[in-house]
This record gives structure tokens, C-alpha cells and sequence, in this order.
């Protein structure tokens, strides 16, 4: 059964230095939220906080309502499933599905039929009486999540669950990882860096900072309307390029706010030539362009903007962005792009320099 899981105002100290300054999330029960951030801000202290590795020196974390905070890890009714995925090598598949209903005293009929209903849930149904040893890296992903779903937990928390996999194995898995739990309907917290996975996994994201929550919103809304500039900057790519008296500078197009900071995604600029008539250009010099698949990755130079990044669709000619040459770019609809009207001048300009800023996630 899932719960509504509460953290209100948690705060976490560690050798006398405060990991987590005031931490409040709402989960509705059965949502999947994903912990969003790079190293050092404090999206592993929260999920080890709700597993109760991490004990907490101000606030609460409820479960439908009751407060948890002081209850051991054993008692919390949670399944976790570690980055290393913990498994038993010497225990067979079913062995280790079935090890937390051991602990509770199941019997080993008991334990042996449920271990099959949930290798069925995984996609793994012959794999009951396997070695460990013989699994793929994905394969034991799948074997983790099976054991942690196996008591029925109340919370599933996930600990960088795909990081020990390749990429392919790792976006397949993304999609798994979300169907398994929409079907069990448990109430889900993960913890990344890898920004695509908490996009494609969750039905919200938390972008956490030193120790805070910066934004907490669905993905569509978290990319399309960051509310902060690291919000935008952390999640992406982003052109940040400043807006006074209602004009996008650089394009001179008209937007929907008189002043501040707008965030321009790579995806909203293009060649003039493939735009509508009416959409604002300027010139700029391509200084890099990469060839990604489903789009050029296209670098360049503006004399005012300073570094601008465009997604230009697979289909153009290699030579029309080869480093080098002097292209036209334009903004597609600007007055829809979004504003950050109270961003500081200052914090915007040490923030972006050049114009197109890209924080990597660590």
C-alpha cells in the first residue's frame, strides 16, 4: 500500500557542517519523484534521510501523516534498491527475491511463489533458480528492484539505479523502471545526476542545490519555466539572453516581459532559412558543429549575444553549418519565450559569459 510521503523542514548535520538546510517535499502517494543534482547538494543525504541511514537534527518525515524520523530503517515499511544493487552471490535469483520475506519469517513455499510473481513483473520469469553470477548488469537491476518490490514496501527509494549501466541498456531500463512502478503503484523516490533519466522516469523532478530544493515541478514545466536561473542552466541547455523595455536583445523581437533574464533552448533557434518569414534573425559565425543523430549541435558567435547554441534538424547540409561560415539564425515565436523577470544583472552575467551556459551535472 502506498503512503503520502511528508519531509518538512528536514535538516541534516555531518561533522558539524549542515547538509540539508530546511528540506520540505510533498509526495502524493503512488508518485515517482526523482532527486535532481549535482555532487554535493544533498539528494543522496535526503533519500538516505527517508530510508533512515541519516538521522536528522531538526524536522520530520511522515508517512500518510506519522511522523518516521525515529523509527529504524527495518521499521519503515521502504524497499531500496542500491547503486551496486547488494545482491547475494552465493544465493540463486529467487533466493535473493525472496531474502526480505525471509527475514520476516515467510515460509519458503510463501516466499518461493511470491519470488516468481515478481521475476514475472521484471520480465525475468525462468530465471527463478539462476546464479547471480550468470546475470547481466541489467538483468541484476532487475533482480534488485524484484527483492525491494517483494514485501509490498509502502516507499521504494532508488539510489542512482542505473549508473553501473551502458547507455542503451541504461534508456531501456528508464522505460522499465517506470512501467514496473505505474503498475505496482508504489510511492517512489530516486535519487541522479543524469538529467535525461529523471525527465523519462518521473511524474515530478527536484532540482536540489547545496543542500536546498530549487525547483519542484513536473519535467515539461521544469524545462519549459525553470524558475531560476541554475534551474535552467542545470536542466539542459540554455541561450540566457537579457530582455529590456520588452525586447529580446540580439533579435530585437518582442517578449512577454519588460525585463530580466530569457531562457532561449537550443531547439527554439534555427536557420532563417527554414523559418517562418516573420521569425527575428541575426548573423552569427559557427565555430563548432557536431553531428549528434537527430540534430547538429551547432556553436557560434555572436558580436553582441556572444556564444549562441542552435539544434538544427539532421537533414541540412553538412556545409551550411560547417565551422567557420557565417550563418543566419532565427528565434522561433520569441513572445512565447520564457522571461526570468526578477533575475539580478549581475548574477546573470556571472552566470552566463558567454550567452549559452551548460552546467554539467555531476
Amino acid at each position: 500500500m502506498s503512503v503520502r510521503l511528508t519531509l518538512e523542514d528536514v535538516r541534516v548535520e555531518l561533522g558539524g557542517n549542515e547538509i540539508l538546510h530546511g528540506i520540505s517535499l510533498d509526495v502524493a502517494p503512488g508518485e515517482f519523484v526523482t532527486l535532481l543534482g549535482p555532487s554535493g547538494s544533498g539528494k543522496t543525504t535526503t533519500l538516505n534521510v527517508i530510508a533512515g541511514l541519516t538521522g536528522t537534527c531538526g524536522g520530520h518525515v511522515r508517512f500518510d501523516g506519522q511522523p518516521v524520523e525515529k523509527r529504524p530503517p527495518h521499521d519503515r515499511d521502504i524497499g531500496l534498491v542500491f547503486q551496486s544493487y547488494a545482491l547475494f552471490p552465493h544465493m540463486t535469483v529467487g533466493d535473493n527475491v525472496g531474502f526480505p520475506l525471509r527475514t520476516r519469517g515467510v515460509s519458503k513455499s510463501r516466499r518461493r511463489e511470491i519470488a516468481k510473481r515478481m521475476l514475472e513483473l521484471v520480465h525475468l520469469p525462468d530465471m527463478i533458480d539462476r546464479t547471480v553470477r550468470s546475470l547481466s548488469g541489467g538483468q541484476q537491476q532487475r533482480v534488485a528492484l524484484a527483492r525491494a518490490l517483494a514485501p509490498e514496501p509502502s516507499v521504494l527509494l532508488l539510489d542512482e539505479p542505473m549508473a553501473a549501466l551502458d547507455k542503451q541498456l541504461r534508456e531501456t531500463m528508464q522505460i522499465e523502471i517506470k512501467r514496473i512502478q505505474a503498475e505496482v503503484g508504489v510511492t517512489t523516490i530516486a535519487v541522479t545526476h543524469d538529467q535525461t533519466e529523471a525527465l523519462t522516469m518521473s511524474d515530478r523532478v527536484a532540482i536540489m542545490r547545496d543542500g536546498n530544493v530549487e525547483q519542484l515541478d513536473a519535467p515539461e514545466v521544469l524545462y519549459r519555466k525553470p524558475a531560476t536561473l541554475f534551474a535552467a542552466q542545470f536542466l539542459g541547455e540554455a541561450n540566457l539572453l537579457p530582455v529590456s523595455d520588452g525586447r529580446l536583445h540580439g533579435f530585437d523581437a518582442a517578449v512577454g516581459a519588460r525585463a530580466g533574464t530569457a531562457i532561449v533552448r537550443p531547439e527554439e533557434l534555427t536557420l532563417g532559412a527554414r523559418a517562418h518569414a516573420d521569425a527575428p534573425r541575426l548573423r552569427a559565425q559557427v565555430r563548432t558543429t557536431s553531428f549528434q543523430g537527430t540534430r547538429y549541435r551547432v556553436e557560434c558567435v555572436h558580436d553582441v549575444l556572444g556564444e549562441l547554441v542552435a539544434s538544427i534538424p539532421p537533414d541540412v547540409a553538412p556545409a551550411a553549418v560547417a565551422p567557420g561560415s557565417e550563418i543566419e539564425i532565427a528565434c522561433a515565436v520569441p513572445a512565447a519565450v520564457h522571461v526570468l523577470a526578477d533575475v539580478d544583472a549581475a548574477a546573470a552575467a556571472a552566470a552566463s559569459a558567454p550567452a549559452a551556459s551548460r552546467l554539467a551535472a555531476a
